[in-house]
């Protein structure tokens, strides 16, 4: 995208890139993303019997973490409502990094 203003701001870009996040996350069950010191955490929805950890493509999330332990993790971690499941992206460097990540995750999904 090109407007008549010339070269589109870095921060437009990354709210794009924001707006992929939040899409592919939310297509995954992935209800809050936190990224900080370089880490990204997502918070899965606490609703452990819906369909979406049956389905294959969790189990294939599932997988890809596994077999990729240098990169992401997933663990249970306490809190007030109970046990939640997290998925920990390391070496979130940037937002477009995070959109990397998240696209890799969506492929899986084809």
């Amino acid at each position: 995208i090109k407007d008549r203003f010339g070269k589109i701001p870095q921060e437009v870009k990354n709210l794009f890139e924001l707006i992929q996040i939040k899409w592919i996350a939310s297509k995954f069950c992935i209800e809050k993303l936190i990224i900080k010191k370089n880490i990204m955490i997502g918070l899965f929805i606490g609703d452990k019997s819906n369909s979406f950890f049956k389905e294959d493509i969790f189990s294939s999330i599932l997988n890809w973490a596994l077999s990729n332990p240098e990169e992401v993790y997933i663990k249970e971690k306490k809190t007030v409502s109970g046990l939640k499941l997290q998925i920990v992206f390391k070496d979130i460097s940037s937002i477009s990094k995070a959109l990397d990540v998240l696209k890799i995750i969506n492929s899986l999904s084809s």
